[in-house]
């Protein structure tokens, strides 16, 4: 599985082929005592580890092209010292917005 993933990523990703595969067997662990073993185990660790590289390119692809916006963001508001007054409140906040944006109407509700 890794040299497949190897040749499709090109040598310079074999950490992540490699990682792809390692992820795969962990989900087989996490979902075939509960749900059985699929009837083709090979290719259903095959498909979750190329499915798994390509979420991970497209992530990557995604936040290197927003890398200047997230550093200035996370440089803009970052926590300050952790002896600053205002500290816990900070955090208050933040906790209220996670709060809020986890109830907005735009959120699907998730499907079990």
């Amino acid at each position: 599985m890794v040299a497949h993933l190897t040749r499709l990523l090109g040598p310079s990703r074999l950490s992540l082929a490699e990682e792809a595969v390692q992820q795969s067997m962990v989900r087989a662990l996490e979902t075939w005592p509960f749900h059985g073993a699929p009837p083709n185990p090979e290719a259903w660790l095959f498909r979750v580890a190329h499915n798994i590289a390509i979420d991970w390119v497209r992530r990557d692809q995604f936040l290197g092209a927003r890398a200047d916006q997230i550093v200035a963001g996370l440089a803009r508001f970052a926590v300050g010292d952790p002896a600053d007054p205002n500290l816990e409140g900070q955090l208050r906040d933040d906790e209220l917005r996670m709060i809020f944006m986890c109830c907005h109407p735009d959120l699907g509700a998730r499907e079990k």
